[in-house]
């Protein structure tokens, strides 16, 4: 039986586009699936208030959290679920900010109502602008003394202002309370924010997940204040658009915010689901072909980000690298390998034509200036001279390698003289491997060596310096080989 999931998505650059809206096809799709019995719900800086105005096309009846976990809300009456409130303490930070002539806002609780007050007449053009779009807002509350600031019950403090003046007051207060200290994705400017130390959207994720009796958290974001939120899921997504930062500490990489990254991830998630079958089921794993495979081919990008990045940690890249992707797939591993060689060169080779074609329109602008080349051929025979690679790289393709041991001799040929070559793979004959997985390799004849085949075949293959990687908690294995 599935196991109960809480789906959380950060709003602002992940699931609103830069029309800070979210699209009609992102509305429909999350209001089908709603509707089917998905829990799905948001985890967002704004204020309720702010937040239910962005969100009004989608059906969010869930608690959500608010003021990157200040307070959990109920999305319908906007009533505080829980609560997080700084001490006294607090005051003295807002004194200190006021004695170095930084003008903070100040969120609070005055009679049961929110309020963010601040001293109008000296607020920065930053935050001009940012009452200017808040105009309306009951929560609007410019004061005239600085004494007023510490009314109310403080759950939250924002200032925008010059990096210079803030970097400071980050330095000081970083591991007191929880600071989040970036530039804005709509303005670019820079922006602190300081909340209670218990407040998070990571901490709130955990009591949301315990309030619905939900078992997995699967959550979605672009920016350096989800970090937290990545860290204690158990599947984490980071759009196109997201910071780089982000990016490594995600389970993959999605679509942009501009392109329903979100909406698409749930559909295709939903897809597997309703055919219960795994990734690689949805269409020929060893040669992928047709609609199915090109969907395939999409969710292994994906699925096998998280394993792919932790090889890659395994190669020392130099700027100007000769590399070899072996079974090419999707066309990931050579965009994110492009990434790291400033001047190298890079070539995929996979016997799918569908797996060419699209790992080509991946890299479309490494292939026309040249820096790639991505050919249709097959691992029995290569057709590159000796000695031709300084790295070589197969990912989640040795399984389906028609003769392993005959193979490798074939890539130890290509491979220069203090080279490196790495095998990788989610799964490996060691591992402690679950229902789903012995499945799999039934069904397509995989290939799965042990830690010590793995060893023996490549030292049978001439390879030297040999190493068998593995990761803590997980099933990977990374087989380093070197010439």
């Amino acid at each position: 039986m599935d196991k109960k999931t809480l789906y959380l998505s950060d709003l602002d650059g992940t699931l609103l586009n830069s029309m800070q809206r979210t699209s009609d096809h992102t509305n429909k799709v999350i209001n089908e699936l709603v509707s089917e019995g998905m829990i799905f719900s948001y985890a967002t800086a704004r204020s309720w208030s702010a937040a239910s105005k962005v969100t009004r096309g989608i059906s969010v009846s869930l608690p959500a959290i608010v003021y990157n976990g200040a307070f959990v809300v109920d999305t319908l009456s906007g009533e505080r679920l829980i609560s997080n409130y700084f001490d006294d303490e607090v005051k003295n930070v807002i004194k200190k900010m006021l004695e170095s002539n930084i003008q903070p806002t100040v969120y609070s609780v005055h009679s049961g109502k929110e309020k963010f007050s601040y001293v109008a007449d000296r607020i920065t053009k930053g935050m001009a602008d940012f009452v200017e779009s808040r105009r309306g807002d009951s929560r609007n509350n410019p004061v005239v003394s600085e004494a007023e600031l510490f009314c109310g019950d403080i759950f939250y403090l924002t200032c925008i202002d010059d990096t210079e003046k803030l970097q400071p007051f980050y330095d000081k207060y970083k591991e007191k309370y929880h600071c989040v200290f970036q530039r804005d994705i709509y303005s670019n400017e820079q922006w602190l924010e300081i909340m209670p130390f218990k407040a998070s959207k990571s901490r709130a994720a955990l009591q949301l997940k315990e309030y619905l009796g939900c078992e997995r958290l699967v959550v979605f974001g672009d920016a350096l204040n989800d970090l937290d939120l990545f860290e204690i899921a158990d599947e984490s997504y980071a759009v196109e658009n997201a910071a780089d930062e982000l990016k490594k500490a995600a389970t993959a990489v999605i679509e942009s915010n501009n392109d329903d990254g979100v909406a698409k991830w749930l559909l295709r998630s939903r897809k597997m689901s309703e055919e219960k079958k795994s990734i690689t089921e949805l269409g020929d794993p060893r040669k992928p072909h047709g609609e199915a495979g090109a969907e395939m081919l999409k969710g292994m990008n994906e699925h096998h980000y998280a394993v792919t990045g932790w090889a890659l940690g395994f190669f020392e890249f130099k700027e100007n690298d000769r590399i070899l992707d072996i079974g090419c797939g999707g066309g990931e591993t050579l965009r994110r390998m492009s990434e790291k060689t400033a001047s190298g060169t890079l070539t995929g080779l996979d016997y799918s034509k569908l797996s060419v074609k699209l790992s080509i329109e991946k890299n479309k602008e490494d292939i026309e200036s040249g820096k790639m080349n991505i050919i249709e051929e097959s691992v029995e025979k290569m057709p590159f001279d000796d000695n031709s690679f300084d790295k070589i790289i197969t990912v989640e393709s040795f399984y389906f390698w028609p003769d392993p041991a005959e193979n490798l001799r074939e890539v130890y040929r290509v491979l220069d003289k203090g080279g490196k070559f790495l095998i990788v793979a989610d799964i490996n004959g060691d591992a402690d491997l679950d229902e789903k997985d012995i499945e799999g390799i039934e069904k397509f004849s995989l290939y799965n060596p042990t830690l010590k085949e793995f060893h023996d075949l490549l030292e049978k293959a001439g390879f030297k310096d040999i190493k068998i990687h593995t990761q803590s908690g997980e099933k990977w294995v990374c087989a380093e080989g070197n010439k």
